[in-house]
């Protein structure tokens, strides 16, 4: 158990505080920071295989490059969560927008949408 000890100035009690859910949270900014950015996207194979889904379908377009960034989303469908977008001077490809989260150390999720599909 990872804690902290705190003298009581008055009773001299040592008490024992568990980390705070803030540092936590610091650190999960700090990794959100560290990855936030403009990347290369390359689509692989959908999966599971769907051949209505093919290069040519427009559904299946997603921006070339896109930027990960810090900004948090006011919109119901992305309300504080922090939001990717085409890179400046990229296609859009059929979803317009979306959101990123952090999974592990350095796994991204992206989530894209239409506003109706995504």
């Amino acid at each position: 158990m990872f804690g902290v000890m705190l003298l009581g100035a008055l009773s001299g009690a040592v008490l024992l505080a568990e980390p705070s859910a803030n540092t936590q949270a610091a650190r999960d900014r700090a990794r959100e920071a560290k990855l936030a950015g403009c990347y290369s996207l390359t689509l692989g194979p959908w999966k599971p295989v769907l051949p209505e889904l093919d290069t040519e379908n427009e559904m299946a377009r997603l921006p070339p490059r896109i930027r990960l960034t810090l900004e948090r989303g006011t919109e119901r469908w992305a309300k504080g969560k922090l939001l990717v977008e085409p890179a400046p001077g990229a296609p859009t490809g059929y979803f317009k927008s979306g959101w990123w989260a952090v999974s592990g150390d350095y796994t991204v999720h992206a989530v894209w949408t239409n506003g109706l599909v995504g």
